[in-house]
């Protein structure tokens, strides 16, 4: 027995020293602290393709490296002498572990990233003082304040004080996280960020209040990603928070002294400045902005923020989500939505990814190799009133007529919640994608269409229709609950359409003719696959024996 644990012992280690350093390397480097996706929570803000890690604050990573730095001689000789590996996760607070991480990350920049229970517990002017002391200062590029509310007025008053003496001059990353105060205690002090941090490239501020729209004129040249997060944690007592209108400043004059940015984030961020008075801005340029994403509720504030908006070069990722007031949609505000998606959708193609839903937007993604690019709509509604409904509707068939031309190389097109009313629109979506070779969610209304025009009982009637079948179509998935397995017979065609149940409303449950089916893919010989994730196992294997004869695969 000990013979083989040596042996099995010694072949371990040689496989651990066969690894090149370069592979090491990069796997602990993967497994590191990245400042930035941790400090703003990176999948708070992304959408469908683009998800992100959000790193947790804690030790755990740090260990990591060093428990690989114990496999074996070769693996410490690589990861003691890599100092990247080691610049991250300083504690203060501990000193055993911020020594041994200073020593061994030679002479890089470093970034703080408390332990959990440490982050949680928040921050005081006193804390702060203790972080930023000569020989943490001068090579500090990543850090995170936190204030958590606990301390009287006075202690906050310590914390501002402190936030001011801080001169960073190297800091390249901050976040700066304040609970919800009233407007007028959750200020920025004059000078930080701003004089304080003239190399900083990423901030973010949650539930912060900027007083002077100058302040960040110091770094304006200097950073080129901004997130300004309004809702950061508990969303209680909003009302409250918002109450002191008397105090903001105008996040359109802010952003005039950012020209720099590649990356900007608004979330609950455009609130009615002082002094408002509904005039239109001049043009707001970003040329070089890459990544924009704004949630918010609409307002004639944020009508005008759009209105102004100019996005010269393409973007790689935009996202806008948007909850609508309980009143109409008015033509104003649909005209500035759908011009600036638009515009910023037409530098952005080609997509290969296209989403379609009739009850909140549009989504267009690419996938691999493609270059990664995002374009999101939201469209949320607070209220489902008739009129409210119509104007709805309406607004949403517009956007998607305004689109087509720049999604009409999809390969993968989703069509969502199409209802019996709006078969017309999902047909002329079909017949605008003919390069599509993966269909999703189809329902009971889309597979009406797909029969109709893919099974035709007259062809002279209905050649001109059949366009809405993609040629090179491979795959189609059903959002179909329940399969019928009852020989139709003779029937084909239209008729067979009448077996499908009518549903007016696409979460009633869906019936699917399995001879209807085989009858289609006969048809259309380029179907390989077909997916029916919501029914159950039993109807699936029901399901592969009928299909088994065609080569084409069932799967969930």
């Amino acid at each position: 027995m000990s013979t083989n644990s040596s042996s099995e012992i010694r072949q371990g280690s040689s496989l651990a020293s066969s690894l090149p350093p370069d592979v090491l390397i990069e796997i602990c480097t993967m497994n590191t602290f990245q400042p930035w996706e941790a400090y703003v929570g990176t999948s708070r803000w992304c959408t469908h393709s683009l998800q992100a890690t959000n790193l947790d604050w804690n030790p755990d990573y740090v260990r990591d490296t060093t428990n690989a730095s114990h496999v074996c001689r070769w693996w410490r000789t690589v990861i003691l002498s890599t100092p990247g590996l080691w610049k991250h996760m300083i504690d203060p607070y501990d000193p055993f572990w911020s020594n041994l991480m200073l020593e061994r990350s030679k002479s890089l920049g470093i970034s703080f990233s408390l332990s959990k229970t440490r982050w949680m517990l928040g921050r005081s002017g006193t804390d702060l003082g203790q972080e930023v002391i000569p020989k943490f200062q001068e090579r500090l590029t990543a850090y995170q304040i936190f204030y958590d509310g606990s301390s009287d007025e006075e202690g906050w008053k310590d914390i501002r004080d402190s936030m001011n003496r801080c001169h960073l001059l190297n800091l390249k990353t901050l976040s700066i996280i304040l609970p919800r105060l009233p407007w007028a205690k959750s200020a920025l002090p004059p000078c930080f960020p701003g004089p304080a941090t003239p190399s900083l490239k990423q901030l973010h501020l949650a539930n912060c209040l900027i007083y002077d729209k100058h302040q960040f004129s110091p770094i304006g040249q200097t950073l080129t990603h901004l997130v300004i997060d309004g809702v950061y944690g508990n969303q209680d007592n909003i009302l409250e928070y918002c109450a002191d209108m008397a105090v903001r400043v105008d996040t359109v004059e802010v952003l005039r002294t950012l020209p720099r940015l590649q990356t900007l984030y608004l979330v609950k961020a455009l609130e009615f400045p002082n002094k408002w008075s509904g005039v239109q801005y001049r043009p707001l340029v970003f040329e070089e902005l890459r990544e924009f994403r704004l949630s918010n509720d609409m307002s004639p504030y944020v009508v005008e923020f759009l209105r102004c908006l100019r996005f010269p070069n393409p973007l790689s990722s935009f996202s806008l989500e948007v909850t609508f007031p309980f009143n109409n949609v008015d033509p104003d505000t649909q005209d500035v939505f759908l011009d600036l998606s638009e515009s910023v959708l037409s530098k952005m193609t080609p997509f290969t990814v296209v989403e379609f839903d009739y009850s909140t937007g549009l989504t267009c993604s690419n996938s691999p190799p493609h270059a990664q690019r995002l374009f999101h709509t939201r469209l949320i509604t607070s209220y489902y009133g008739p009129i409210f409904f119509l104007s709805w509707l309406s607004f949403i068939k517009r956007l998607y007529l305004r689109t087509f031309p720049g999604t009409s190389h999809a390969h993968r097109l989703s069509v969502h919640n199409v209802t019996q009313d709006l078969k017309e629109d999902a047909l002329k979506i079909l017949g605008r994608h003919g390069q599509v070779r993966v269909l999703g969610h189809v329902n009971a209304v889309v597979w009406n269409l797909l029969l109709e025009r893919g099974i035709p009982e007259d062809d002279v009637t209905t050649c001109r229709d059949r366009a809405c079948i993609p040629p090179e179509l491979k795959e189609i998935s059903f959002d179909i609950t329940h399969i019928s397995m009852e020989d139709p017979g003779a029937q084909t065609g239209a008729k067979c359409i009448s077996r499908i149940k009518k549903v007016k409303e696409p979460k009633v449950p869906d019936v699917l003719n399995v001879h209807d089916l085989i009858k289609f893919c006969q048809r259309h010989k380029s179907i390989q696959v077909v997916r029916f994730p919501d029914i159950s196992e039993e109807e699936l294997e029901k399901l592969k024996r009928y299909m088994q004869p065609l080569s084409v695969e069932v799967r969930k």
